[in-house]
């Protein structure tokens, strides 16, 4: 049943959302809506050009402070909501930001490829999923059409050390290609991509 919506402010052209401990939420805004075509380019030179949202029903839409990014994309929350983690598709790097501490603590790591989507898996690490490309053109390409070159790769990171170990690296192939989303299911990674019919199930150790 329908039951409502939460409207997003008129700039925002909202990506990635999680919800946070107790109420409210928070969502990546990649870039200004209206503002996409030089936006995409200044994010693709590493410039800032989206933030975060936070949202509360009592007090609405706020900015997360130092949440300045090059098109911030995907979003996860810490079980205390103190941290949030986020994917920067352009530059091929995670963030790890504060929520509600002074001052304010920032911390960046590369990903070996372009991250989209992040999940929470059950040992409390985060399941970074993405595809790699030679350029960052060929990477928006390879989104939308069959690229041989288009790896689907999968990352585990571990929150608290910020270091990163790559899981999964799937060359494509003629029906899966281009990912941008990942999960652990058991001793399998199952993994989506945009515009697919299908998902791919990979096991790993």
């Amino acid at each position: 049943t329908w039951i409502g919506c939460v409207v997003a402010p008129d700039r925002a052209d909202l990506n990635g959302v999680a919800p946070l401990p107790g109420e409210g939420l928070v969502a990546t805004n990649p870039y200004p809506r209206g503002d996409k075509g030089d936006a995409r380019t200044r994010a693709r030179a590493g410039q800032d050009t989206g933030d975060i949202l936070e949202w509360h029903t009592a007090s609405g839409w706020t900015v997360v402070p130092g949440s300045g990014a090059p098109a911030p994309n995907g979003i996860e929350v810490s079980e205390k909501g103190d941290w949030l983690y986020v994917n920067m598709w352009p530059v091929k790097k995670m963030m790890r930001l504060s929520r509600g501490q002074t001052p304010i603590k920032r911390d960046v790591i590369d990903v070996p490829f372009h991250p989209d989507n992040l999940r929470w898996h059950t040992d409390r690490t985060l399941i970074s999923g993405g595809h790699y490309a030679p350029t960052i053109p060929r990477a928006v390409e390879c989104l939308r059409v069959h690229c041989h070159d288009a790896a689907s790769r999968v990352a585990r990171i571990d929150p608290r050390t910020m270091t990163l170990r790559l899981i999964v690296d799937y060359p494509s192939n003629d029906v899966f290609f281009g990912a941008t989303s990942a999960m652990q299911v058991g001793n399998e990674v199952w993994i989506g991509r945009v515009g697919g019919d299908r998902i791919a199930r990979y096991p790993i150790e």
